[in-house]
């Protein structure tokens, strides 16, 4: 019996990582998103303002301004993504989507 129940431990943790696996990656691709619409609206009115740059400097600009993004949300990712199968997953989740104030609703998870 203990051997089952080992197994049983074991395999329930390995799917409650493989499903906090799956929500990092989803408040990842939110957060990616929303940051992506944030460039997409100030680049646009920025590239209005500066109405006459040809098509060069305009990719110039938009390669920056996502350049930017990229490195600002790289460790924000790195840490949700490794934060996966920690104990305080949850909490650093909420945080980013309460930070970010993303409209991500976490689904029901049973708790290991």
């Amino acid at each position: 019996m203990p051997d089952v129940e080992d197994i049983v431990s074991r395999e329930t943790q390995r799917v409650m990582d493989w499903m906090h696996g799956r929500e990092a990656t989803e408040v990842v691709a939110e957060l990616h998103d929303y940051a992506r619409s944030v460039v997409d609206a100030e680049l646009g009115g920025a590239l209005r303002k500066l109405d006459g740059l040809d098509k060069d400097h305009e990719e110039v600009i938009s390669r920056m301004a996502n350049r930017i993004v990229s490195k600002i949300l790289h460790n924000p990712t790195r840490q949700l993504k490794s934060r996966a199968s920690s104990e305080d997953f949850e909490v650093y989740c909420d945080a980013v989507v309460d930070l970010f104030g993303l409209k991500y609703d976490r689904p029901l998870v049973l708790t290991s």
